[in-house]
């Protein structure tokens, strides 16, 4: 499956790919299956994740380039 919100709070099972436009919550006993896509992610402590995540551009997030500090 495929889920695509705003914001989700999960304390399930979700066997799927996530694509968030805000946030995605993990918190046990959640256990999720999938690849996600969100420019905010929480997962707490005995919550489970198996799958790959993108918190870039193309989750909607902001990317800065850093310029170089002189070093004193």
């Amino acid at each position: 499956a495929k889920i695509e919100i705003d914001t989700v709070i999960i304390q399930g099972q979700v066997t799927g790919n996530i694509v968030a436009k805000r946030r995605i919550e993990m918190h046990p006993p959640a256990v999720v299956k999938g690849d996600i896509v969100s420019p905010g992610l929480v997962v707490s402590e005995g919550a489970v994740f198996e799958g790959n995540c993108s918190m870039g551009r193309e989750a909607g997030g902001r990317v800065f380039e850093l310029a170089p500090s002189p070093v004193v």
